[in-house]
């Protein structure tokens, strides 16, 4: 993030403590506001099987503070938990973190093709894959194009990726995925 944009963060966090104390019912926070005032942000993506070499279309998302209500949201029942991102270098502070569940099931081999829009553009330094999705490439656009960097975890037992740090090549410039089977 670029220092004029930490410093547009910290005025604002500021001016909210400022106006939270002398006044209430003045705005309702964004994802990334509440995140950055120390409440985490839980957030459920849904997204369904994508046109061969095209964008996995979001089928529904929802965000919040409540962990339990994270969980057990009803738009995330019967469907398939494919990756984890994480707003922060393995997730500390925990204070956003994205669930990406298939509507179609465990990764195959064509996987699924995700945008990170939204409050997560640019936004993620972690991540984790599960149910097979083994491969996974990050790329700096949204069309599932640009500079990439791949992760490969067919050597794991889990068939699974877990990375911690995407690494400063590509921290929080990822604006899409493709996760599949390798």
């Amino acid at each position: 993030m670029r220092i004029w944009n930490r410093l547009a963060v910290v005025i604002t966090l500021l001016a909210a403590g400022l106006v939270g104390a002398q006044g209430a019912a003045l705005a309702t926070p964004t994802p990334a506001d509440t995140g950055k005032a120390g409440k985490t942000q839980y957030c459920n993506i849904v997204v369904g099987k994508a046109p061969k070499g095209e964008l996995s279309p979001i089928l529904s998302r929802s965000c919040g503070t409540d962990p339990e209500a994270a969980r057990t949201d009803v738009s995330i029942q019967a469907r398939t938990l494919l990756m984890e991102w994480n707003e922060h270098a393995f997730n500390d502070p925990p204070t956003t973190v994205g669930c990406i569940y298939g509507d179609y099931g465990p990764c195959d081999s064509d996987g699924y093709r995700v945008r990170a829009e939204g409050f997560w553009a640019n936004r993620i330094s972690g991540f984790a894959t599960w149910n097979r999705c083994s491969v996974a490439t990050g790329y700096d656009l949204v069309n599932v194009s640009g500079d990439q960097q791949t992760w490969n975890g067919t050597a794991n037992a889990c068939e699974c990726v877990d990375v911690g740090f995407v690494g400063y090549y590509m921290n929080d410039r990822i604006e899409s995925f493709w996760i599949r089977r390798g």
